[in-house]
């Protein structure tokens, strides 16, 4: 048996989540803010130089055949190095020389954000939203990193300025990071 108490609990509690689900549906197809969304845009890559093949109508067996005896000659791009392997059936001895990815990172720390979470420098463009009084993080080197500035302040090659309240860095969407200014001591 239901109480007339309970009936009038269930009866407003009823009442108060269609009223909010009204209002929020009536928010949504009516209301004149939207959702801000930045696009990014990233550079193009690079084309790939020297992926031509000598000879079309050469079989699996003998393209294979073809490039062991290329490497074992010794032949090759040489601004990659000298071939670890000089066929590559070989093992390398331990006391071999190798060469090594002498190319930046894609990604290098270089600080952390508000919440304590590492800041990775092809993570930025999860701030892009954020303005010139909204503090992102901290650097590496204790900088305090801000959203993008819209103002026609000029800033130096890393993106920051002293503008009277100490030096502070910006996310600058036209620029690539370099690491040395998150990390290195101004």
């Amino acid at each position: 048996m239901i109480r007339t108490r309970d009936f009038a609990v269930f009866s407003v509690a009823l009442v108060f989540l269609l009223s909010v689900l009204t209002a929020t549906v009536a928010y949504d197809l009516w209301g004149t803010s939207g959702q801000v969304a930045a696009v990014v845009k990233f550079a193009d890559n690079a084309p790939v130089e020297g992926a031509v093949a000598d000879n079309k109508d050469i079989d699996r067996e003998g393209n294979i055949e073809r490039l062991r005896s290329k490497i074992a000659a010794g032949e090759g791009d040489s601004r990659a190095g000298a071939p670890v392997f000089t066929s590559v059936d070989d093992i390398p001895a331990n006391d071999t020389v190798t060469s090594t990815d002498d190319s930046p990172a894609e990604s290098v720390m270089i600080g952390n954000t508000m919440d304590g979470g590492a800041l990775f420098s092809d993570g930025l463009w999860r701030f892009i939203g954020f303005g010139s009084y909204e503090q992102i993080g901290m650097a590496l080197n204790g900088t305090p990193i801000f959203g993008a500035r819209a103002d026609s302040m000029s800033l130096d090659a890393c993106g920051g300025v002293d503008d009277g309240s100490g030096y502070k860095l910006y996310l600058q969407t036209n620029r690539e990071v370099d690491a040395a200014c998150f990390t290195q001591v101004r």
